[in-house]
This record gives C-alpha cells, structure tokens and sequence, in this order.
C-alpha cells in the first residue's frame, strides 16, 4: 500500500511539473502573441495616417482638377466666342471688299 501510495504521489508531482510547463509555455505564447499585435496595432495606425494624407492629398487634387477644368471650360469658351468674331470680321471684310471691288489676296 506504500509503494502505492508512493507511485500515486510521483504521478501527482510529474503531472503538476508537466501542467506548470504547459502553463508556462503558454503564457509564452500569450506574451508573444500580445507582442505581436502591439505590432500589427502600430502598423494600422501608420497606415491610417498613411491613408488620411493619401484621402487629403486626392482631395487637393480633385480640387486643383476642377478648377483646372472651369479654366479649361472657360478658356474653350471665349476661344469659341473670337473664332466667331473673327469670322464674322472676316464675312464683313470680304463683304466690304467687294463692295469697293478689291480683290482678297
């Protein structure tokens, strides 16, 4: 009954050395797992950074695109207005001239 005794009390302390190194093993596992996504969180947050200036920066340059564009409108425009002046300068020149009998050259 000793030896019994004996075997069961060795088998209770080599299972609570196994559970203390299974324990520890992890909270290793934690530990580095905690480490790791304190990692991952400052990444996301350079990346958001990252992302904010990239969204102002687009912003900026869907701005500076418009403007670009009502000049470009507006510019199309006012060419569009002196062509038909000039033609209709060029119709009253050819008009005129022909009346006084020149000839265009």
């Amino acid at each position: 009954m000793e030896t019994r005794f004996h075997v069961l009390t060795e088998d209770k302390a080599r299972n609570a050395h196994e559970a203390r190194i299974h324990l520890d093993s992890q909270a290793r596992d934690i530990h580095d797992s905690r480490i790791y996504l304190d990692g991952l969180n400052h990444s996301l947050a350079d990346a958001n950074k990252l992302n904010k200036a990239l969204v102002d920066e687009l912003g900026r340059g869907k701005h500076l695109l418009n403007d670009k564009s009502v000049e470009s409108n507006r510019l199309k425009n006012e060419s569009a207005q002196r062509t038909k002046e000039a033609h209709e300068l060029h119709v009253t020149l050819t008009s005129q001239n022909h009346e006084i009998g020149v000839e265009n050259i």
